[in-house]
């Protein structure tokens, strides 16, 4: 009786996380706390992207302009699971002060973007905005850049783009969801995940220059992942690690912003 207890407990564990799985691993309209307010809000030039046949979604994405001239260069900016682009107008204040234009979109689910979830939409949106991003600024420096959970929708972007980025940035990235997760609760099985967005797989296609951003205090994603997807490192896979010391997974706190921007200064440089 207890072991059947405990097949039952299980099975009933099992079947919720298979539900409910996207706010066990996207939670999305979640705001985070610790994040300042931005010196750009309510700056940014909004666009929709048009439903197609058979299609759910309406997905909404944002372009944020610097001030200063000339411009350097443009930035996707994919934020993390928690938060929308609202939230995260304070993780890109520095980018719009060194000179670069901003894009950021909202995923299904997050802000007012809507639609059906799966991981085959989360990429197919993301590259129909890098899509709509690239003819606009043709001529500049673009650059892609991933933050915790959106680490696996640039790569995911910039693994499936005809025309590739200048330039990959991964924020605390992972090795993929599927080994995230099962390093915080190892009984979940693999073939129950409908999100696995493999990092690592991606970046065998990036096609472009990678850098990855890593605390080492890291307590969400452990800095061991960048470690792994530094071992990737080939002929064909251009990719450097930049390790924040005693960084936390939120590196724009005030005791190692200045080391982050310094660490962003050296990249785009």
């Amino acid at each position: 009786m207890i072991l059947c207890a405990i097949v039952g407990s299980y099975l009933v564990f099992l079947s919720h996380f298979w539900t409910w799985q996207e706010w066990y691993l996207l939670e999305p309209k979640e705001n985070p706390t610790d994040m300042k307010i931005s010196d750009y809000v309510g700056q940014g030039t909004s666009f929709t992207l048009p439903k197609t046949m058979g299609d759910d979604g309406e997905i909404h994405y944002r372009r944020y302009t610097t001030t200063l001239k000339p411009i350097k260069g443009t930035v996707f900016y994919l934020h993390g699971n928690k938060g929308d682009m609202d939230r995260c107008e304070c993780e890109i204040d520095f980018l719009l002060d060194r000179g670069y234009d901003v894009w950021t979109m909202d995923y299904r689910g997050f802000g007012d973007s809507i639609g059906t979830m799966s991981e085959k939409a989360l990429k197919e949106d993301a590259s129909r905005v890098f899509a709509d991003i690239n003819p606009r600024d043709l001529g500049k420096p673009l650059i892609v850049w991933g933050r915790s959970f959106g680490s696996g929708v640039a790569a995911a972007v910039a693994a499936a783009a005809d025309h590739k980025p200048d330039l990959l940035i991964l924020e605390t990235p992972y090795w993929s969801l599927v080994d995230l997760a099962q390093q915080k609760c190892r009984i979940l099985p693999s073939l129950l995940f409908r999100y696995e967005l493999p990092v690592h797989e991606f970046l065998m296609s990036a096609g472009c220059p990678i850098h990855l951003i890593h605390g080492t205090q890291d307590e969400k994603i452990n800095a061991s992942a960048s470690d792994r997807l530094l071992e990737l490192k080939s002929n064909s896979i251009d990719v450097k690690g930049h390790s924040i010391m005693g960084g936390m997974h939120n590196l724009r706190n005030d005791r190692t912003i200045a080391d982050f921007e310094e660490k962003v200064a050296s990249i785009l440089k």
